[in-house]
């Protein structure tokens, strides 16, 4: 079966008039999305030596590893939406 279902990630800088600055598409389940903030983060930073403050994202990133990785390792602080 053929599974043409997509998930796209966009990185975009809210303080510059929504510049998007990064995409990255996966499959639409939640696993390859864990990676998609770092891949886009990381890429951001060596293109154009941009690395952000603090980011905003959904439940989909909110994981442990990734609250670990952004704020000791890359010292981003997240913004984790939560859906009730």
């Amino acid at each position: 079966m053929l599974n043409l279902r997509y998930s796209a990630a966009k990185l975009q800088d809210v303080r510059r008039g929504g510049i998007i600055g990064d995409v990255d598409t996966s499959g639409s389940i939640k696993t390859p999305e864990l990676g998609a903030m770092r891949k886009m983060l990381d890429r951001t930073a060596a293109r154009f030596g941009v690395t952000p403050d603090w980011i905003a994202a959904d439940t989909a990133q909110g994981s442990t590893g990734t609250f670990v990785w952004l704020t000791l390792k890359r010292k981003i602080l997240p913004f984790i939406e939560t859906v009730s």
